[in-house]
């Protein structure tokens, strides 16, 4: 959601991720978001800088689920 003007990320992710890189760990990027939003996730996790580090690149795992399943799981069941 960088588009409502406020940084998501959390202070220092950057570096830290980027220290896992150089120790041979894989970065994958888990999500609960639909598929349909993978283009927009990617392009946020892209955009995020910290002082002179940024996110490593990685794979992006999705939830398979439609809009109104995810809907109904994170609105209907997620406050039940």
């Amino acid at each position: 959601m960088p588009f409502v003007g406020r940084d998501w990320s959390h202070r220092g992710i950057c570096e830290f991720y980027t220290n896992l890189e150089k120790n041979n760990y894989l970065i994958v990027y888990l999500t609960a978001r639909i598929f349909c939003l993978a283009r927009k996730t990617l392009s946020y996790l892209h955009s995020v800088k910290q002082k002179d580090f940024k996110l490593p690149e990685g794979p992006l795992i999705l939830s398979p689920d439609s809009m109104y399943q995810a809907f109904k799981r994170e609105i209907i069941i997620g406050t039940e």
